[in-house]
């Protein structure tokens, strides 16, 4: 008994020390890939950051710097680059709803079938928003507001993605920026109905709230 237990505990050691390991080589892989990003080398960054998710793929910090690098990568692309880039978009896409239509329980599986479109079309807002589904479904909502947020550093007008990243910041508690958010959708849409109760929502609790702090001063 007393052998089996000192296994057990050699076990947990040896998973501890594993995974203390594993962290601080994803974090030396991070600051090794934004040193390349700072620097411009945004295909060598590309390099480092598919590695490191290949074995970490819910590394939120890495995606998204990785999201960033391609999106870099892109603007300096030539225009028969472009051309071509454009005619693999759609077969990727493709590809992505075909992996997410047989592998409803591997999200990180269909995630990496819309990362191959964002490697040929970094701003695709369909693959973007995709991502940002999964990881909402993955329980991760700050990844999937990174998400839609870069979808608005191509498209900042895309309504759609600002609605998402208003009730994401609302489960996050965060009224401040969703605010913010109402407020941009109204000025792109001004008759937008739902942005208007949303806002008027938003000045009754904060109504309600100053009465709160007001009656416990």
């Amino acid at each position: 008994m007393g052998n089996f237990c000192h296994r057990i505990q050699t076990l947990d050691t040896a998973m501890y020390y594993g995974i203390q390991s594993l962290k601080m080589e994803i974090t030396e892989q991070l600051k090794k890939a934004k040193e390349t990003f700072d620097k411009g080398n945004f295909d060598y960054c590309v390099e480092v950051l598919a590695h490191l998710l290949s074995d970490s793929p819910s590394s939120a910090e890495a995606r998204h710097l990785l999201h960033l690098a391609k999106q870099q990568r892109a603007k300096s692309s030539s225009t028969i680059q472009k051309t071509v880039q454009t005619l693999l978009t759609l077969p990727r896409l493709i590809t992505a709803k075909i992996v997410e239509s047989k592998n409803k329980d591997n999200r990180w599986k269909i995630i990496e079938a819309y990362e191959n479109v964002l490697s040929v079309d970094p701003f695709n807002t369909l693959a973007m928003i995709a991502i940002a589904n999964l990881f909402v479904a993955e329980n991760q909502p700050q990844a999937a507001v990174q998400t839609l947020q870069e979808i608005l550093v191509g498209s900042p007008n895309h309504v759609p993605a600002l609605k998402q990243l208003t009730q994401l910041y609302l489960q996050l508690d965060q009224p401040v920026q969703a605010r913010e958010y109402f407020q941009q959708i109204l000025k792109i849409d001004p008759k937008n109905s739902e942005a208007e109760r949303n806002l008027k929502n938003l000045d009754a609790m904060d109504a309600i709230r100053g009465m709160k702090e007001e009656a416990h001063s």
